[in-house]
């Protein structure tokens, strides 16, 4: 399981290689039961049974800090350029969804970027850092997706690796001074695709 979730969260952080400032400051989501709350960025997602979201306390220990209050948040905002939100795993991390949100005034010193800026910066970064971590077999494309009841640009990426196939679908939200970075993560293409019907905007 921990070498899953390293895993996971390699494949959130290689999204960075790519937010102006807004005024409006970070704001943590809310978990109730499998349900992930994110006033900031305006969704929601319900999970179904069998899938786990996973606690403030394992997030601010990915994070480096000592909890997910908005203090604690700001500061690994500022001082790391971007911040784990939100993990969601199932069947033993095989399926996954996580959400980064990255500060673009200190990993793009104040560089405003739409979906897709980001999608054309972090599209050439992916294969190098796969390979990088040992995993050679990876296919990368900017695409589109329908997400939150609009067409978005997005990069979906094939990866197999020791006989095992992941499909993943990368999904950037732009809030301002913030992008937030959804990774989709499943054995097969469908089930990438129940992941993202699972989002609404709230």
């Amino acid at each position: 399981m921990k070498k899953i979730i390293a895993v996971i969260l390699m494949c959130a952080a290689l999204m960075l290689a790519t937010a102006c400032s807004s005024g409006e400051s970070f704001s943590h989501g809310t978990i109730n039961g499998t349900v992930y709350t994110s006033a900031f960025l305006g969704l929601k997602a319900e999970f179904s049974e069998g899938w786990e979201i996973t606690a403030d306390s394992d997030l601010a220990q990915a994070n480096g800090i000592d909890g997910m209050s908005d203090d604690s948040t700001a500061k690994a905002l500022k001082t790391n350029g971007m911040l784990f939100e939100m993990m969601a795993l199932k069947d033993n991390g095989a399926s996954n969804v996580n959400l980064v949100i990255e500060n673009l005034d200190v990993t793009q010193l104040g560089r405003k970027l739409t979906a897709e800026q980001y999608v054309d910066l972090a599209l050439p970064t992916i294969t190098s850092q796969y390979a990088a971590a040992g995993i050679n077999d990876v296919e990368a494309e900017k695409s589109t997706v329908s997400f939150l009841g609009s067409e978005t640009s997005c990069i979906k990426t094939t990866v197999k690796n020791n006989g095992t196939e992941l499909h993943q679908t990368m999904i950037p939200v732009s809030k301002g001074l913030y992008m937030g970075v959804i990774t989709f993560t499943a054995p097969d293409e469908d089930g990438v695709k129940a992941q993202i019907e699972i989002f609404k905007s709230v």
